[in-house]
């Protein structure tokens, strides 16, 4: 741990995805290849699979060969969680890796680095199988000596068959739902989607706890007290200077993710594992021709003693809780490896940002995929994943959206914004009550599904009403036109007026929409109003009604005022007068609209955008652009026939 501060630049080369300045760097300090770069105690080896490239990993190696005396056994360093770079090739699916690490001619690896256990008890092999790495399973198997001959068949090893809580290999593939999986990327199956599971633990932490209480404290002063901008920026730079001296992320505590994770069969003292249906049988084929299990298989398991840690929260921690974006940056700015800390809570940063609701910072580490592939398969001491801290409202603190509908939605995309990044399998994880994070979401945010269902349901009742009786009005003044028909011909008597026209667009348009908002507020009454709903569907025609109305009061308003100039003659002299007097009294109303609804505007705002986001997903551009091509070339050949 000592190293690691010197391993800064290389660290943040490396998660910026800059691998030519990390290479660089090596070249020229070759003698600490080898030092931890993080606080899992990770190599530049063990982030170079992460990069979804050959070329980092082969680069290192290829320096390591053109050394004097190249020791190859450094390579396969284990981590804090017991894992060497083969661990770590495994469970992110890339098989390129692993033909690099254990070629098939000549091997790096040897045949005990093969079966070497982490802390969990994995082999390479097991770890393939638990995270779906179908390449890398078959791979791994077909190298010599992976394969034992039993009762005339060919069976795993018994290093491979079973991890240390007596989890046998195919109990975890199927827990997983990996039947066979596979992505068709040689460099990296699916690394987008499966992430690493590791742990660490290291020593005792005296941390600068109150240090950290400080920068905190005296940037929430900053906040409260000193409003003026030179002041803040004051602050500012004395939490800067004061996060030079910072050591307290250095000490990090995790738990492996295996040894946490809880899935469905796990609920029983005695788990049992269900026989798959035909489709699932089909698929699981490719792995099962390989593993052959004795579920009878027991291994001893080893004791490890862990020392006492102090419960402390750091400054990284303290800061994402309070959504201080500019202190975060700074910290990783200067410490850039505090982004994997994992506090005595086993709570990372990703944790945190889910938990209190800071997009901006989750967004920030999101942007750094290689931590942040290990960061988002965290379990904390609750057994919560990032996406359960999401579903659950303990730090919640009500949203920013106005309106229990627009507040539910806030909630739902901020759930489905984090549970796009998880892989699947995770989210089917259980906390000790047994739930499942959507589980936990629809417990947690019962009362508020109840709010907003009875509010959305009043409202658009409310509004319906009025909508029809705004219709019924400019369906009436179509029918009274102002000043009158002529009996000779039945049209309009000032139907050459200029105003008249301004007068028959106006209240046709208000008819419409009028009547658009009764249907589209209609549609929100009889809907079954499910959760789900609130998250585009509701919120989208609410948002549509609220405009179709709102349209519909500002063009009636424009017809009465038509009507008034068009029947009421007054001397020059007084033109003025009136036109003031009806432009105050036809722009009230809508003023008065617009200011009590004007903090639902922003939520239509949000809901509107989201909308379009929706019809972007789902219209087929690409099937319309092909059409519009097809019709353009038609065109184009009859135009030339003609010319012909």
């Amino acid at each position: 741990m000592h190293n690691i501060l010197a391993m800064k630049e290389p660290y943040e080369a490396a998660i910026n995805g800059n691998w030519e300045a990390m290479i660089k760097f090596f070249d020229e300090n070759f003698n600490i290849l080898f030092h931890q770069m993080t606080v899992a105690k990770d190599t530049a080896f063990h982030l170079a699979v992460l990069s979804k490239k050959e070329e980092p990993l082969k680069q290192l190696l290829t320096m390591l060969e053109q050394d004097e005396n190249p020791m190859w056994n450094s390579v396969f360093i284990t981590n804090a969680n017991g894992n060497t770079v083969l661990h770590e090739a495994a469970s992110h699916h890339n098989i390129a890796a692993m033909k690099l690490l254990v070629p098939l001619e000549c091997n790096y690896a040897t045949q005990e680095q093969l079966v070497k256990r982490n802390r969990s008890g994995q082999t390479p092999l097991f770890k393939a199988a638990s995270f779906g790495s179908t390449k890398v399973v078959k791979y791994l198997a077909s190298l010599p000596y992976q394969m034992i001959t039993c009762d005339n068949k060919q069976q795993l090893r018994d290093e491979h068959r079973t991890r240390n809580d007596r989890t046998s290999i195919l109990h975890a593939a199927v827990r997983g739902e990996h039947f066979g999986i596979s992505t068709g990327d040689d460099y990296n199956d699916d690394a987008n989607n499966i992430v690493e599971d590791d742990d660490v633990k290291v020593g005792d932490s005296h941390s600068m706890d109150s240090y950290g209480r400080l920068i905190i404290s005296d940037w929430l002063s900053a906040r409260k007290i000193w409003k003026e901008k030179k002041k803040r920026k004051f602050a500012f730079e004395l939490a800067s200077k004061l996060i030079k001296k910072d050591d307290s992320w250095q000490k990090s505590y995790t738990k492996d993710t295996d040894e946490l994770y809880r899935s469905d069969e796990q609920q029983t003292e005695n788990p049992v594992i269900h026989e798959p249906d035909d489709e699932q049988a089909e698929k699981i084929e490719n792995i099962e021709v390989i593993i052959k299990l004795d579920d009878d298989q027991e291994e001893n398991i080893p004791i490890i003693e862990e020392e006492p840690i102090i419960k402390v929260e750091t400054p990284l921690l303290s800061a994402t809780k309070k959504g201080m974006i500019e202190i975060v940056k700074e910290i990783l700015k200067e410490h850039p490896q505090a982004l994997e800390h994992v506090s005595h809570k086993l709570q990372n940063i990703l944790h945190v940002a889910a938990s209190y609701r800071q997009r901006e910072i989750f967004e920030l580490v999101k942007k750094m995929q290689i931590p942040t592939s290990k960061l988002i398969l965290g379990i904390d001491e609750k057994s919560y994943t990032v996406l359960q801290h999401a579903a659950d409202t303990e730090n919640y603190n009500g949203g920013t959206r106005n309106g229990p509908a627009y507040r539910l939605q806030d909630e739902l995309e901020w759930f489905k914004r984090v549970e796009e990044i998880m892989p699947s399998f995770f989210t089917r994880h259980r906390d000790k009550k047994s739930r499942t994070a959507k589980q936990i979401f629809e417990e947690k945010h019962k009362v508020q599904f109840n709010e907003a269902r009875k509010w959305i349901k009043e409202t658009s009742q409310s509004c319906s009403a009025v909508a029809v009786l705004i219709a019924t009005v400019v369906f009436a003044a179509a029918y009274t036109v102002p000043g009158g028909l002529s009996e000779n011909t039945g049209f309009p008597i000032l139907g050459k007026h200029p105003l008249f026209l301004f007068f028959t667009i106006t209240d046709v348009i208000s008819l419409s929409c009028s009547l658009t908002a009764v249907v589209t507020f209609l549609s929100i009454l009889t809907s079954p109003i499910e959760l789900e709903d609130f998250r585009v569907s509701l919120p989208t025609r609410l948002t549509i009604g609220f405009t179709l109305l709102f349209m519909s009061v500002a063009t009636t308003m424009l017809a009465f005022a038509s009507t008034i100039f068009l029947t009421v003659r007054l001397e020059k002299s007084r033109h003025l007068t009136m036109i003031s007097l009806v432009g105050c009294t036809m722009f009230f109303p809508v003023s008065v609209l617009a200011l009590l609804h004007f903090p639902l505007f922003g939520s239509f705002i949000l809901a509107s955008k989201n909308s379009l986001m929706f019809v972007c997903e789902v219209f087929p551009f690409n099937l319309v652009q092909r059409r519009l091509a097809f019709l353009w070339k038609s065109v184009c050949r009859l135009i030339s026939k003609k010319d012909n």
